[in-house]
């Protein structure tokens, strides 16, 4: 079983678990890529969702009064 903590603010999805085959084996190849595969993309997905983040307070931050 392999665990992927995620950020706080993605509570609501804590935990991502992929579990292996219930065989005692080691992981073939190409399940060990497919797993390479998703913590990248998962990786991208968190950028991207962290850079649109910080672009929609930018984007909004001339609305806000700003202190003397």
């Amino acid at each position: 079983m392999i665990l992927i903590e995620l950020p706080k603010y993605l509570s609501p999805f804590k935990h991502i678990l992929l579990l292996s085959s219930s065989s005692t084996t080691a992981p073939t190849p190409e399940w060990q890529q497919e797993v390479a595969s998703m913590k990248s993309q998962l990786n991208a997905l968190l950028s991207l969702y962290q850079r649109n983040t910080r672009n929609i307070l930018e984007d909004f931050a001339h609305l806000f009064p700003h202190p003397p």
